[in-house]
């Protein structure tokens, strides 16, 4: 699980320094890393116990000390030094559903949102028209993907639990007494969202 978890680690960093307003080169970077991590054939901790971390592509040596720091206290200081950075209204628009980055902070410095309720009521006031790049369209499809996620609010995509799911069966399925084991309730089923994940032993 440590790649895919330092995987996450390094594309909220990138969505982090983005927010900021910070080096292309270093938000792609960290982009690049998360893609790295999620296609590494064994997991990152073996490759540190053979001291090869700088022999990963894309993998110098600021990347390397956050993998290690990572590895040793299960966090990353850079992490939580930039979610402070960013105001948590404007984390909060980055998850309505066609909103990329920059459309978000163009947002928040144009309306200064306390949370997605005062976002939803500026927007139906009319508090977005006449900004740039912001049509009656875009308008309609923010106001769309804001309801789509009050409607699956603390819902995860199927895609994102079913790899989860597996990895936890796997894992679980190697201790001697259990002698059955499967993911159940909704992401068997294969539903478009899933709420928690659901493991029969």
């Amino acid at each position: 699980m440590h790649n895919k978890a330092l995987s996450e680690i390094f594309e909220q960093i990138a969505l982090l320094l983005e927010l900021q307003d910070d080096n292309p080169f270093r938000v792609r970077a960290y982009r690049r890393a998360a893609l790295t991590m999620d296609n590494l054939p064994e997991d990152v901790s073996t490759i540190h116990e053979r001291g090869e971390l700088e022999k990963i592509p894309g993998i110098g040596h600021d990347l390397k000390a956050k993998i290690e720091e990572f590895l040793q206290t299960g966090k990353v200081c850079f992490l939580e030094a930039q979610q402070k950075r960013v105001p948590k209204p404007l984390l909060e628009m980055v998850r309505i559903p066609g909103v990329g980055p920059k459309t978000a902070k163009q947002m928040y410095d144009a309306l200064k949102p306390k949370n997605l309720t005062d976002l939803e009521r500026k927007i139906l006031r009319g508090k977005l028209k006449g900004l740039p790049k912001i049509k009656e369209k875009t308008e309609q499809n923010i106001l769309s993907g804001l309801e789509l996620l009050k409607k699956h609010h603390g819902r995860m995509p199927l895609g994102k639990a079913l790899p989860l799911a597996r990895d936890l069966v796997n894992r679980l399925k190697k201790f001697k007494n259990v002698l059955q084991i499967d993911y159940a309730g909704s992401t068997r089923r294969m539903c478009e969202t899933i709420r928690d994940l659901d493991i029969l032993i």
